[in-house]
């Protein structure tokens, strides 16, 4: 049976702004598959980011179904801050990551030099767009037995000294799209023959000659009846 994959996309808004404090920010949402996918915040905005501040934003995914499930996730940025005002040159680091069931967390994309610390940074792809190079196929996470979670962590660190006056208001948009596989299970029926270990060659062997010693006594009893008659 043809295994049919379920998407959904969780997109995240970022939004920057200049100030002299430095913070941290989180957000949290849920992805649930029952038999069908869906999500508690299809679009979040995490605004008040600084030049300098890491943005750790995780999301849950979790099998409800009575299924196992094949998870995989896909990252892409559709706009980077530099598309959405005049700027240019801003260096960013960026991870996704995994963690799993049991809590071990394990890395599916690292760069440490997006944008303005890249090498060749006057490519096409522009500041956090980079990213999607390398994150625009679907990455398997894991196979989810019913009741299962794991999580998809995305951390972004904005440098503080390549953003300047002309970063103010930027906006940047990355998009996780997630896709789940049901497991069919199926039942195998094997059928053993178990063949006759008997020697049938002693069974004929008797009946032939039970036959014969029937045959024989009959014979003895037909020429002694005869015998009897004509002695009298």
């Amino acid at each position: 049976m043809k295994r049919i994959k379920q998407l959904i996309s969780v997109s995240i808004f970022l939004v920057l702004i200049l100030a002299m404090s430095f913070s941290v920010f989180a957000a949290d949402s849920t992805v649930t598959y029952d038999g069908k996918l869906s999500s508690t915040a299809a679009t979040t905005e995490i605004g008040d980011i600084l030049p300098g501040d890491t943005v750790e934003y995780t999301v849950e995914f979790e099998n409800k179904s009575d299924k196992s499930t094949d998870w995989y996730v896909k990252n892409t940025i559709v706009e980077a801050f530099e598309e959405s005002v005049d700027a240019s040159g801003g260096a960013y680091s960026y991870t996704l990551a995994y963690i799993n069931p049991s809590g071990s967390e394990k890395v599916l994309y690292s760069n440490e030099e997006l944008g303005g610390f890249a090498e060749g940074s006057t490519s096409d792809a522009v500041g956090l767009k980079q990213v999607s190079s390398g994150t625009e196929e679907d990455i398997y996470l894991d196979t989810l037995s019913a009741g299962q979670k794991g999580q998809v962590k995305v951390t972004v660190t904005l440098d503080g000294e390549t953003q300047g006056n002309a970063y103010a208001n930027a906006a940047a948009n990355l998009n996780l799209v997630f896709a789940v596989e049901p497991i069919e299970t199926t039942t195998t029926v094997v059928t053993v023959y178990v063949p006759n270990t008997g020697d049938n060659t002693n069974v004929i062997m008797y009946a032939a000659v039970f036959g014969l010693t029937a045959i024989s006594i009959m014979a003895v009893l037909l020429l002694k009846k005869k015998a009897n008659k004509e002695e009298e």
